[in-house]
């Protein structure tokens, strides 16, 4: 077993709207610090998002400390799935950012999440252990809230009648 596996920080929720209307809140880069919580803004990017395309953003890395990443999109398969690769993330010595979306009833199953491999040997795995992976679970379930309350509010089907 490699000393430094691949760990994952996930949340799923059902979003009330469609895949397409989903997907395209979650594809728009100008949107991201709206519902992504450790996103605090998007300072470039290529649009529309599409396979190989870039982003650069600013970042919550670990409770105060801030840091800037680079994204490339590495698969984009609208509107189920896309997996964004990060750089320049000081803890991660990998990160990926991964969407996927399925069809519910008359709503979107979406689950948001963070494959990453943490960097600094035993050091960064410690980090992880005590606080990283716990605020980033913490931060993939209210991202994953953020997106509902956004869909409610905007994408919801309003009643006829």
């Amino acid at each position: 077993m490699p000393s430094n596996p691949e760990r994952t920080a996930a949340a799923t929720v059902v979003v009330p709207a469609p895949p397409e209307a989903v997907w395209e809140l979650v594809s728009d880069p100008g949107r991201f610090a709206e519902w992504a919580e450790l996103t605090e803004e998007v300072i470039r990017a290529d649009r529309p998002l599409k396979l190989g395309s870039t982003y650069e953003e600013r970042n919550v890395v670990l409770g105060p400390i801030k840091g800037t990443s680079r994204w490339t999109v590495v698969q984009h398969e609208a509107p189920r799935r896309q997996t964004h690769r990060g750089e320049g993330i000081a803890l991660a010595a990998s990160l990926d950012f991964f969407m996927e979306l399925e069809p519910a009833e008359q709503a979107t199953q979406l689950t948001v999440g963070l494959r990453y491999r943490p960097s600094l040997g035993a050091l960064g795995a410690l980090i992880d252990r005590v606080h990283a992976r716990r605020s980033m679970q913490a931060a993939m379930e209210r991202s994953t809230a953020n997106l509902v309350a956004i869909a409610e509010r905007e994408l919801a089907p309003t009643p006829t009648g």
